[in-house]
């Protein structure tokens, strides 16, 4: 038994047209020197596909491209619609993990700030400057602060 092939360099032996209209799209965006429009097109072609796993399939394979046009490829799924399929895909699930971790840090530093006003306006009551002096407080020494004014620390000392 035998066994022949032709190996294919796809930036090399390839066009992106050609590739575009092929059963994988996403190749073309391995091009040398890719279109202005070609992300765009892409996308566009995985938005026609009608098999569902065969649009995940060229979302995977798209975002191998790395760089910038992995980047501007997620966004143009964005916009077209697509973020059902973009969240299946492993850099979909990544860029979940990671808003949920900047949201969770987001919502500490908040919690802190609230904490802080909560604190000061029970020690000190209304000050003119309370939302800005809790948020100052809060983002440089959260609970040494606390601590201060538990202590009794004036409110020019912790402004100062």
């Amino acid at each position: 038994m035998r066994l022949d092939y032709h190996a294919v360099n796809i930036p090399d032996d390839l066009e992106a047209d050609t590739l575009l209209v092929s059963a994988n799209p996403a190749l073309a965006l391995f091009a040398r020197k890719p279109a202005h429009d070609l992300v765009e097109r892409v996308t566009d072609r995985i938005a026609a596909t009608e098999k569902h796993d065969d649009k995940l399939l060229q979302v995977e394979l798209g975002m191998l491209v790395g760089g910038a046009l992995a980047i501007q490829l997620v966004e143009a799924l964005r916009r077209s619609g697509m973020n059902d399929i973009l969240e299946q895909t492993e850099t979909g699930r990544e860029i979940a993990r990671k808003n949920r971790e900047e949201g969770r840090e987001e919502g500490r530093e908040e919690g802190y700030v609230a904490s802080m006003r909560a604190v000061l306006r029970a020690a000190y009551g209304d000050i003119a400057d309370l939302d800005e002096l809790a948020r100052r407080l809060a983002d440089r020494d959260h609970s040494g602060n606390i601590a201060r004014i538990v202590a009794g620390a004036t409110v020019d000392d912790l402004r100062a």
